[in-house]
């Protein structure tokens, strides 16, 4: 469409420093490029922006901005399912990344993710995660079709996360004959 896809620029040290100053921008990126590209998307669509600054060293990255998805659409084969409606909006501030809205639905109902996590030197260190789920369509292919409700936090440091919640199964198919590697063999 003969306008920018990706900008990258800045510096990256090779000696003993490493030291980084790369700036990244997509100032609106079509993600139905993605399905051609992989065998594991069946369907993408969605404008993706993106806009983020990476500072400190290769082992110590700094990252700040954002990453915006409107209208997203994704079909992947492993799922079988058509999730619509991806609305995303990350921050990225440091060491810390803040979910302020992932938000997709499938056939039957939505699923909501917001939160944080903090990392050090690429390393997870803490966490304070909520997922919503109301018949959100999980699954939906020839061998397992799954709905799941759910209401979970996970808070904590890596070492000590608490995980607590509930998580429902309404509606629940398997179908032994669809699952690969089952059925009548010969001996």
């Amino acid at each position: 469409q003969e306008r920018p896809l990706l900008q990258v620029r800045g510096t990256m040290r090779l000696d003993a420093a490493r030291a980084l100053d790369v700036q990244v921008q997509a100032p609106t990126v079509n993600l139905d490029l993605l399905a051609p590209l992989s065998p594991a998307v069946q369907q993408s669509a969605g404008l993706l922006t993106l806009d983020l600054r990476v500072t400190g060293t290769l082992q110590q990255p700094q990252v700040r901005g954002e990453l915006l998805l409107r209208d997203g659409v994704l079909q992947l084969a492993a799922t079988g399912e058509h999730y619509h409606d991806i609305q995303m909006h990350i921050l990225f501030a440091g060491d810390r990344v803040t979910i302020e809205r992932l938000h997709l639905a499938s056939r039957s109902g939505p699923l909501q993710v917001t939160g944080w996590f903090e990392h050090a030197n690429l390393a997870l260190r803490q966490v304070d995660i909520a997922v919503s789920a109301r018949n959100f369509t999980a699954m939906r292919t020839p061998a397992v079709e799954a709905v799941v409700s759910a209401d979970i936090t996970a808070r904590g440091t890596l070492q000590a996360v608490t995980v607590a919640g509930n998580v429902t199964v309404p509606r629940a198919r398997l179908s032994l004959e669809h699952i690969p590697g089952s059925g009548p063999k010969a001996v």
